[in-house]
């Protein structure tokens, strides 16, 4: 899904332009997305750099909590 998104062309008027990524169902699988984001926040950071979204969120529904956030300059693991 990620992928799909990164790729799809959004009009480039519309700024700022936020990617939220959420789950609602379900066990929480942070426990074990949250290693690999660490590991990977550089490459990760690259990409979303040269991306269209200015800002990009994962929520964890059943928990109701922000779980990590990319943004053009940074990258801000909440939990």
């Amino acid at each position: 899904m990620l992928n799909k998104k990164l790729r799809k062309c959004y009009d480039p008027e519309a700024r700022p332009i936020s990617l939220l990524l959420y789950y609602a169902s379900g066990p929480s699988f942070w426990e074990f997305l949250r290693p690999i984001i660490i590991e990977k926040a550089r490459d990760i950071q690259a990409i979303f750099e040269t991306g269209t979204f200015d800002n990009m969120w994962l929520f964890d529904v059943t928990q109701r909590e922000v779980l990590f956030c990319f943004s053009k300059s940074s990258m801000h693991i909440i939990n």
